[in-house]
């Protein structure tokens, strides 16, 4: 054999991939892309789930958290509205409610009270805190009006009675007349929510406080008057033998 051919031969055999082993890389490497991007896609779209659930979750805690500090800061202290009626320290529905809080955070030291008037109630599936920055209001005072939760199907709202009893309005009728009306012993707050079902949650308000503490001072008020009965009873006793 010549050295021409058998250079011809080694030559054509490093000359290179034929086109279908080139057609065959090819689709061998779309196929594994696509696999590929397909799990890349379906990571992606995990991700992007739980953080919008984390997002909704946070939110959740917050306007809860938020209703905790505020309804649980609850005081007894009336106001006066726009015309300068008199207001109770809370009053509500089975929707809405509003009240007197005190422990407003003032870490810049601004000339104001640390009480607040401060609502609850639903706009269209948005819950809403409303906020006012003075106790006895001016004709013309505008509500600092913000969106605490969305996608709020219902608002339920009941208030417990000093006699344990739930009722659905504060103040109670035969109170209404007053101003200066004791806080209900609890409040209990129901969302219906569109992805999270309904969630209860109680808060308990200073007139559990007041109701405990009128008890204690009953209590120990019958405790000495029935030791000094039983004193002068003993006294009397003697004084007879």
């Amino acid at each position: 054999m010549s050295p021409s051919v058998t250079q011809r031969r080694i030559t054509r055999v490093h000359a290179g991939f034929t086109l279908i082993e080139l057609l065959v890389a090819l689709m061998i490497f779309a196929i594994l892309a696509v696999m590929a991007y397909g799990g890349l896609d379906l990571v992606l779209k995990a991700r992007d789930r739980a953080e919008v659930e984390a997002e909704r979750i946070a939110d959740l805690q917050m306007a809860l958290t938020l209703m905790e500090r505020d309804i649980e800061q609850a005081i007894n202290r009336p106001v006066r509205d726009d015309f300068g009626d008199p207001e109770t320290a809370m009053r509500g529905t089975s929707s809405a409610i509003m009240f007197t809080r005190a422990g407003w955070r003032n870490p810049a030291g601004l000339p104001r009270s640390e009480m607040q008037r401060v609502g609850y109630a639903l706009d269209g599936h948005d819950l809403r805190r409303v906020s006012y920055g003075t106790l006895d209001r001016a004709q013309g005072t505008d509500p600092h009006d913000t969106t605490v939760l969305g996608e709020v199907e219902e608002f339920d709202v009941r208030y417990m009675a000093q006699t344990g009893e739930w009722v659905p309005y504060w103040p109670l009728a035969a109170t209404s007349g007053q101003t200066a009306v004791a806080l209900p012993r609890a409040v209990e707050i129901t969302l219906d929510t569109k992805q999270w079902g309904k969630i209860t949650r109680l808060f308990r308000t200073a007139g559990a406080i007041t109701t405990a503490s009128s008890g204690t001072s009953s209590a120990s008020g019958t405790s000495a008057t029935s030791g000094a009965t039983g004193a002068s009873s003993t006294s009397s006793a003697s004084g007879g033998t």
